[in-house]
């Protein structure tokens, strides 16, 4: 009897220990302190297939999507992404680690900047990873004090927590940017010629791959350049191109007396045709590429160690232009989709005019009248019977010193005759 009242008496007590675990038991998952913040992004972080991350009022900063291509952004019409910045930001995310428990209280969430995104007033972001085992996310709160670290919580979670790491990460999506448009060196290229919208054409070039600085056919009568230098900044219009912002090319179609048109040759034959032009106070440029294969041949440069084959008189020498159609095409699908915002200096190497390049016409005219202000003193007066010397011209020739003389001495000289010496023999 007493062994089964002790049976009973143990029973009740199992089940009222497995009541109390039953309603107080969390819906959260088990996080401890000292764990990674992400495990499944630490031993996958090369299947992630997406990144998003939002601001307050849920709004997205950035939709970030890996694709057969590489990474876009989504909400940039599937613009290329940075792809070293979403690895950093990969890799921040993957090596960070909980170090301390922190608030449970909503109340407080504020202190931390862990509110719920949806929230106007919050100060965090929310991240996302997609992740073939399903989403990752966190809400990223603020930057702990002098230790270090920032406070997170996932979302649904009440308790937060500081982390080991410091994450910051851009809250614009234009930071996301792949910003390199094109990087082509002025060495590379053999002409640029612009066309402005009211006629005006302005071309400068170089003669051959070694020369220095590019030279500008049809200056004006009685004008010249600034300098022998001043045209190579157009020949640097398409090195080290960075976008400030990118939208469709069909968003925005400016009228044709508006657009500036200028067309870049290179010496191996790549033809790059930018369209520039501004609105609402900001410079843009679209661009075509393709091939010209003649201005290839006409500059073609034998490979390092090949045997070279003078070409017939009048017909170009023969080239292999293959790997320059290829860069031609690729160049050609990915920028012709787009309109890019530039800067305003590289706009203004698009844009350039003649008279940008000379010096002013004012400063030209006081130069040439300088000389005529000098006044020549007047001839000396020749007696009569006497001839006088014929000036040397600036441009004369002065005809050279025998071998042997001296530079320094003045015109020979016929020897005096002396009054002691024999006649001559007579013959």
């Amino acid at each position: 009897m007493r062994v089964k009242l002790l049976i009973v008496v143990v029973v009740l007590a199992l089940a009222a220990v497995a009541a109390v675990l039953w309603v107080n038991r969390s819906p959260e998952p088990l996080i401890l302190t000292g764990q990674a913040l992400a495990p499944e992004l630490q031993q996958n972080i090369n299947q992630v297939t997406g990144l998003r991350l939002s601001k307050a009022g849920n709004q997205t900063v950035v939709d970030l999507k890996r694709t057969e291509q590489g990474w876009v952004i989504g909400n940039k019409g599937n613009y290329p992404a940075n792809t070293g910045k979403i690895r950093e930001t990969l890799l921040l995310l993957a090596n960070a680690r909980l170090v301390e428990e922190k608030t449970t209280l909503p109340e407080y969430y504020d202190r931390l900047g862990v509110q719920d995104i949806e929230a106007a007033n919050a100060t965090g972001a929310q991240v996302v990873i997609d992740m073939p085992s399903g989403p990752v996310d966190w809400i990223i709160g603020k930057t702990a004090g002098s230790g270090g670290g920032t406070y997170v919580r996932r979302p649904g979670s009440s308790q937060s927590f500081l982390i080991n790491s410091t994450l910051t990460f851009p809250g614009d999506v234009k930071d996301w940017l792949e910003r390199v448009v094109l990087d082509i060196p002025a060495s590379r290229i053999q002409a640029v010629t612009i066309h402005q919208p009211g006629g005006e054409t302005l071309t400068v070039e170089k003669q051959a791959r070694g020369q220095a600085n590019f030279s500008v056919p049809g200056i004006p009568p009685k004008r010249s350049l600034k300098s022998d230098t001043v045209a190579n900044a157009l020949g640097n219009g398409l090195a080290g191109l960075w976008l400030e912002d990118v939208a469709p090319a069909g968003t925005l179609q400016p009228a044709e007396d508006k657009v500036i048109t200028a067309d870049y040759r290179t010496f191996d034959g790549l033809k790059i045709t930018a369209k520039a032009f501004e609105t609402n106070g900001r410079h843009y440029v679209r661009f075509d590429v393709g091939l010209d294969e003649a201005q290839a041949r006409r500059f073609a440069e034998p490979a390092a160690g090949a045997q070279v084959t003078p070409a017939p008189i009048g017909k170009p020498a023969e080239t292999n232009p293959a790997a320059v159609r290829d860069e031609a095409n690729r160049l050609k699908v990915r920028l012709s989709p787009w309109v890019f915002a530039i800067s305003a200096y590289k706009y203004d190497a698009l844009s350039r005019q003649m008279e940008d390049l000379l010096k002013p016409a004012q400063a030209e005219e006081q130069e040439e009248e300088e000389p005529a202000a000098v006044q020549e003193e007047p001839p000396e007066e020749v007696p009569p019977g006497e001839e006088a010397e014929s000036p040397i011209e600036p441009d004369s020739e002065v005809a050279p010193e025998p071998p042997g003389g001296d530079e320094n001495a003045g015109p020979a000289m016929e020897p005096a005759p002396d009054p002691e010496a024999e006649p001559a023999p007579e013959h």
